[in-house]
């Protein structure tokens, strides 16, 4: 597996790769620091297989292109939630079914009232 990460991230940042391994010991043997980095590097790259069904179809997981986290696009944020407590979601590879989309309203600022001195 070393050789096949190490291919992918040398082959360049457009490059995805094919494994069913979620590869939990190399991201913890990365650290409390490296592993959320990891995580988001492999969820963003990683394609793997889901099932075969009996009539020979393949099913294939594709990589999530979008953060699976609460972040903020255009000044909307995406927040996503679920009915269950999750206590590690940078963990799980399941993308969030329900998200909530918050745009913020602009605030106006009142006008201020500026002295004009004329002399005559």
């Amino acid at each position: 597996m070393p050789f096949l990460l190490y291919a992918t991230l040398r082959s360049g940042q457009e490059t995805d790769f094919f494994s069913r391994d979620l590869m939990r010991s190399h991201a913890f043997h990365l650290g409390t620091e490296l592993k959320p980095i990891f995580r988001r590097w492999q969820q963003e790259h990683q394609f793997s297989l889901v099932t075969q069904t009996q009539t020979g179809q393949i099913i294939v997981k594709e990589p999530v292109r979008h953060r699976l986290c609460a972040h903020q696009v255009a000044g909307t944020w995406h927040v996503p939630y679920c009915a269950q407590y999750t206590p590690h979601p940078t963990d799980s590879f399941e993308v969030p079914a329900n998200w909530l989309c918050i745009q913020l309203k602009e605030q106006t600022t009142p006008a201020t009232k500026t002295k004009t001195n004329t002399t005559r």
